[in-house]
């Protein structure tokens, strides 16, 4: 059998079990498998495969059909090209989240060029403190923290499995970051000029007619946002006031339709400066306030 032929099979039978992206889940998978890159699998598209690789492609691939995550089947995913160890224990980072992590990116550069170097050099005195609340898989932190070591970050979530995970992560790039478990703010004793956060934020209803990859395999606790997607918000509103320095910020996904009733929320809770910043689809994804 040739690579192509086993790629070929293997979408055959993605297809056959329901699922959306079947040509290219099968060629990511055999890349994984065979440890190459896109140019090397065309070169060698119709080079027979060894065996053991027959072998172990078609094992994985009879994982996918039962619908587990490509990327729990990996054991890894990227965001913001930074490669992460994902599992069961926290929802696996999205490409939608990355617009999330951009727009705190660049609030963070811009906050950090506004500081006293010589102040921030002394025993980090004077450094830019963020919180991520639900961290989960420590994706945002740890992409803040390693494309803007100037920040001070701190993460929490209520779940000590989900800690463990983003600990492993910020392990493995030597990121620096504080972790607390928290539910919510209940555990959090600072103050911080910027506070991030993907809460959960699908409705209740919702959540039982997601595809099986999600519903099956990804945390509820990550995924439920209450009876409307919008409990968490509620709270985190409620309450980020104490928690954010005169003049602070706070950014969070939303779903693509709560846009209007996330930014009520924010002015009802003293909010200026609220912005709706889109998705490369063009969807609402991100909300960001200031505290007065």
């Amino acid at each position: 059998m040739t690579y192509r032929e086993a790629q070929a099979e293997a979408k055959k039978r993605f297809e056959e079990a329901g699922i959306e992206e079947a040509d290219v889940e099968s060629r990511i998978l055999l890349m994984h498998v065979c440890g190459f890159d896109i140019t090397r699998l065309l070169c060698v598209k119709n080079d027979e495969m060894r065996p053991e690789r027959i072998d172990k492609y078609f094992l994985l691939v009879s994982l996918r059909e039962k619908r587990i995550p490509l990327q729990h089947i990996m054991g890894y995913t990227f965001f913001m090209d930074i490669p992460l160890k994902v599992d069961e224990r926290a929802l696996i980072p999205r490409q939608d989240t990355e617009e999330l992590c951009e727009q705190t990116l660049n609030l963070l550069h811009d906050l950090t060029e506004e500081r006293d170097p010589s102040v921030m050099d002394r025993a980090g005195g004077d450094k830019v403190k963020v919180l991520d609340l639900c961290t989960g898989s420590g994706c945002l932190a740890v992409a803040l923290k390693v494309l803007c070591p100037d920040c001070s970050v701190q993460a929490s979530d209520i779940s000590e499995d989900a800690l463990a995970l983003a600990r492993e992560n910020a392990h493995t790039h030597k990121a620096d970051i504080t972790f607390v478990h928290s539910d919510l703010f209940e555990n959090i004793h600072r103050r911080f000029d910027v506070i991030v956060s993907n809460p959960p934020y699908i409705p209740a209803a919702t959540v039982d007619t997601l595809a099986p990859e999600v519903r099956e395999h990804e945390p509820r606790l990550a995924l439920d946002g209450g009876e409307d997607g919008l409990a968490y918000y509620r709270k985190i509103l409620k309450q980020c006031g104490y928690y954010l320095n005169p003049g602070g910020y706070i950014l969070m996904e939303i779903g693509s339709d709560q846009a209007e009733a996330v930014s009520a929320l924010m002015t009802e809770n003293g909010f200026s400066d609220i912005r709706v910043i889109h998705d490369l689809a063009g969807l609402d994804r991100v909300i960001r306030g200031r505290r007065e």
